[in-house]
């Protein structure tokens, strides 16, 4: 009987494990505004792989990441925007004055 309970045990964990690392795999988007308007970024991973500004998709060449620094290229009037990214699931900006 403990080698069943033992075997049903770490069957439900690895699957349990697996679903879990699924889930870290799946794309992430974080929607965010301030007085310039509306923007997206679309991660993989720890990776922005797509990006929106007031619902436009960015090319892929106007979008920069270097380990926590994120930049949409021309999304700030003209400038860059900069987007500290501290962890996974927030994001941190100086404020866009309105257009």
């Amino acid at each position: 009987m403990f080698a069943v309970t033992t075997t049903v045990a770490s069957v439900l964990l690895f699957a349990l494990l697996i679903n879990r690392v699924q889930a870290s795999r799946a794309p992430l988007t974080i929607s965010a505004s301030d007085a310039a308007g509306a923007f997206t970024l679309v991660f993989a991973g720890h990776r922005v792989v797509a990006a929106t500004v007031d619902g436009v998709a960015l090319p892929a060449d106007r979008i920069a990441q270097d380990d926590d620094r994120i930049w949409l290229r021309g999304a700030n009037h003209g400038k860059d925007l900069v987007i500290h990214v501290p962890t996974r699931d927030s994001i941190a900006w100086p404020g866009r004055s309105p257009r």
